[in-house]
């Protein structure tokens, strides 16, 4: 078939609305399957098309310049973009998010003006590994990078349903460096806890089983635990198997091995920390001071629940322990 018989051919099927016709049974279908591969030009089909994807588009987005584009356009060109974010439930922060935020805020340039509550219907928030990773290194800060929950205080609600941490690696080339960053980390994530409210914490692990325990920071969460006892409901840890290039297949007996000595390793800094808490913060003479531990988790009849859960490579819950009170003082993660 030549070229002008193929064109001539192609052209009668598009100008045929017999053919089309014969579409209508799987219409929805390739509309749906569009949607899903091309959103940018499904949602360009009618104003019917546009308003039916763009809340489930930007349910989950991640702020920035490009994600923003859309209000550095003068009124009323920035209507759509202020709809689609006012459907956003999950807002995930990356390194530029702050600057991005802080810009669109101040009405400072690229934006057209200064904007408020961009984000009141979010209810979730994820902190990425990267944005960890930059706010433990002890890196000086421009004038736009502010702390991301500065920037959040004019757009988002508190308090929020639930704030994500996700932890990779520390990276730590000595013991010093470690013991410095995983106090770094706790320090900062307890900002955003105390800045955002929120109901649940949850910490996402992405460890390795060629890794050791040391650079994972898995001293945070009971950490937080402790420290936020009346202040949150629940807490989830959440390891999530992260394979070398030349693993293909994660060990399971090491990562349950590994498994264990996490669990081994908070029950005794839990039980540490409690007997290091009662006997030095409970000899204290003077009564403004924040009452012992153990004081706070007896009188509290519903301390905040912790619950430790292990994914697989593909997202599903293989494992959970309940931290459990086993006593006055000890507790234990049981299945």
């Amino acid at each position: 078939m030549d070229s002008s018989t193929f064109a001539a051919r192609r052209h009668s099927l598009v100008d045929d609305p017999i053919a089309f016709q014969r579409l209508l049974p799987v219409h929805e279908l390739i509309l749906h399957h569009l949607s899903q591969i091309k959103p940018t030009t499904y949602l360009t089909l009618s104003r019917y098309h546009f308003h039916k994807l763009i809340p489930s588009l930007y349910t989950t987005i991640t702020p920035n310049l490009s994600s923003l584009h859309g209000l550095t356009l003068p009124t009323p060109a920035n209507e759509h973009t202020l709809t689609a974010l006012s459907h956003t439930t999950t807002l995930v922060l990356s390194p530029d998010s702050s600057s991005a935020l802080y810009k669109a805020t101040k009405g400072y340039h690229p934006f057209s003006k200064g904007y408020r509550e961009l984000f009141k219907n979010v209810r979730s928030i994820v902190l990425s590994c990267e944005l960890i990773r930059d706010r433990i290194r002890p890196i000086s800060r421009r004038m736009d990078d502010l702390p991301a929950e500065n920037n959040l205080w004019f757009h988002v609600k508190t308090p929020v349903e639930n704030l994500t941490f996700e932890i990779e690696s520390l990276e730590a080339k000595s013991k010093l460096e470690y013991v410095w960053k995983s106090a770094k980390l706790h320090t900062e994530t307890s900002k955003m806890i105390a800045s955002l409210r929120p109901e649940s914490v949850t910490w996402r692990f992405h460890v390795s089983t060629n890794e050791g325990l040391e650079l994972w920071g898995i001293t945070s969460p009971p950490r937080t635990w402790l420290s936020h006892i009346g202040k949150i409901k629940w807490m989830r840890t959440v390891l999530v198997p992260r394979a070398h290039a030349a693993e293909v297949n994660i060990d399971s007996e090491r990562f349950r091995s590994i498994v264990d000595r996490i669990i081994s390793s908070i029950e005794e800094f839990i039980e540490n920390e409690i007997k290091w808490s009662d006997t030095d913060i409970g000899n204290a003479e003077d009564e403004e001071e924040e009452q012992p531990i153990t004081s706070r988790l007896d009188s509290r009849k519903d301390p905040p629940e912790w619950e430790l859960m292990v994914e697989d490579g593909h997202g599903r819950i293989v494992e959970s322990r309940q931290l459990t009170r086993i006593d006055s003082g000890r507790w234990e993660f049981e299945g």
